[in-house]
């Protein structure tokens, strides 16, 4: 049987609680940059709906931003890790 750690469960569900709610844009990406998790603020930056937008790539999700210069300076901080 599976018991599930009650503590981390709470914590990760505030966590998320708080990022919602907070009035900055946040959201995270995976390793196939597609949006796992995006803030109501970023929804509004971004004009799109958070259900448009999950599980969908970045660059999909914003095709008029591919081969910007956001585009290219993105893609390397992603593969850098770096800001």
């Amino acid at each position: 049987m599976d018991f599930i750690d009650t503590k981390a469960f709470h914590k990760n569900i505030c966590m998320t609680e708080v990022l919602n709610n907070i009035k900055v844009g946040c959201y995270f990406l995976n390793a196939r940059m597609e949006f796992e998790f995006i803030n109501k603020a970023a929804e509004s930056v971004i004009e799109k709906p958070k259900a448009e937008l999950l599980g969908k790539c970045l660059w999909d999700a914003l095709p008029n931003y591919v081969d910007t210069d956001l585009y290219h300076l993105y893609n390397k901080a992603f593969e850098e890790q770096e800001l």
